[in-house]
């Protein structure tokens, strides 16, 4: 997942380095009223089992799951003015993940190729990455409230947090929202993204 991040990150960082060479007034042209949108997807769909036991959706967790889609969102600011957007999709997907408990491991298997476009000021540009590997190799835990995952790199304890969108017995869709600034460009640039997955037991 540090893999695709980074991925993301640098298609974009190229996108704007062209688009500030072509023309630098560009970046502050955008002033769109956005802001509301990133707060509004979490709040609504992590409370339906507030009865279960605490284990019971660790214990749907652990398995191994087919990843049948990706989807990428993101925002691009500067300055606190959203200048781009990212919006992009996984494609000949063969990536699994397996977790499992006793320890609590997760691990990751197969790739995607990333088809994605950056658009900014009007200019838009296809971002495409064949063979992406989420690289997963963690531990893991489960919040309190069951909404959440932690995960822990197993080589470099980095953490990452998940949130759990949907689960059941057969399905599981979650996402991971990272949040990067980066003065590479020219132009200090706010990089938001969100990747969601669903994925299916086998």
């Amino acid at each position: 997942m540090k893999k695709l991040k980074f991925t993301l990150l640098a298609l974009t960082l190229t996108f704007f380095v062209a688009c500030s060479s072509d023309d630098d007034a560009t970046t502050n042209t955008q002033q769109q009223e956005q802001n509301d949108q990133n707060n509004d997807q979490n709040d609504d769909e992590n409370n339906d089992d507030e009865g279960q036991a605490s284990d019971s959706v660790a214990d749907m967790l652990v398995a191994e799951w087919k990843v049948d889609a990706i989807d990428v969102g993101g925002d691009i600011s500067t300055g606190g003015l959203d200048v781009g957007d990212i919006d992009g999709m996984g494609k000949n997907i063969t990536t699994q993940l397996n977790i499992s408990s006793d320890p609590n491991k997760v691990t990751s298997s197969g790739a995607f190729d990333l088809h994605a476009t950056i658009s900014a000021a009007g200019n838009e540009q296809n971002a495409n990455q064949d063979a992406v590997d989420l690289e997963i190799d963690a531990s893991w835990e489960l919040s309190e409230d069951e909404s959440s995952i932690k995960l822990i790199d197993a080589t470099t304890e980095e953490e990452i947090n998940i949130t759990i969108l949907e689960i059941t017995e057969t399905t599981l869709k979650f996402e991971q929202t990272t949040t990067t600034t980066d003065s590479s460009s020219g132009v200090e640039l706010d990089i938001e993204m969100t990747m969601t997955f669903t994925c299916t037991k086998l």
